[in-house]
């Protein structure tokens, strides 16, 4: 449009210049209380975002952190267990543990001789 006029009524590139310039400052000055409005609402959103950001953040290393406490727990309590049954298979030879090594069972048996012996008197 501004290409139609006649070069003597177009602004110069000066003028063009110093209009974008006025409008720039004056974007920036706070006498705009619509553009002040609309910065401090920007900031309490981007505050907003920042805490819920954060908020999440915080969830998720405690969720992590948890994990990790539960995986070292369950890997003690495993040698735990895995002693134990240890223990019982040196004081019980008839103790035998499962060959399932997800599952935590000690089969016993009864031993072949027959029963306990008791000697005479």
């Amino acid at each position: 449009m501004l290409l139609r006029k006649p070069p003597q009524s177009r602004p110069s590139v000066e003028r063009v210049i110093e209009i974008l310039t006025s409008i720039g400052e004056s974007a920036t000055d706070q006498g705009r209380p619509g553009l002040h409005a609309l910065a401090q609402a920007g900031a309490r959103d981007a505050d907003e975002v920042a805490m819920k950001d954060a908020e999440r953040a915080r969830a998720a290393t405690t969720t992590k952190t948890r994990g990790e406490v539960a995986a070292t727990a369950f890997s003690i309590l495993h040698k735990i267990v895995d002693e134990l049954f240890g223990a019982i298979e040196n004081q019980a030879p008839s103790a035998h543990r499962s060959q399932n090594t997800g599952s935590r069972r000690i089969n016993l048996r009864r031993p072949k001789t027959g029963g306990f012996r008791t000697e005479a008197k």
